[in-house]
């Protein structure tokens, strides 16, 4: 628990024209942005670590694999 980040996102009425639409639009896009709804889902069940440390293993290859390929397009 020691690595949960504090996150504040606040969207006022009087920022957005008092348009309760474009504020609830302004505040989807900061939630997105933040990621709190994909944290809220990533916590929604536990994971073992060595599932996490999988993962984080199987990201890392997938976007080694990638720049690979890109270096070789940058190349041609």
């Amino acid at each position: 628990m020691a690595n949960r980040k504090i996150i504040n996102v606040e969207v006022r009425l009087d920022e957005c024209n008092n348009d309760f639409e474009r504020m609830m639009k302004k505040f989807s896009r900061n939630v997105k942005r933040e990621g709190i709804v994909e944290e809220l889902l990533d916590k929604r069940y536990y994971k073992k670590d060595s599932q996490i440390r999988n993962e984080r293993n199987m990201f890392h290859k997938r976007r080694k694999k990638v720049m690979k390929i890109i270096g070789k397009l940058k190349k041609d």
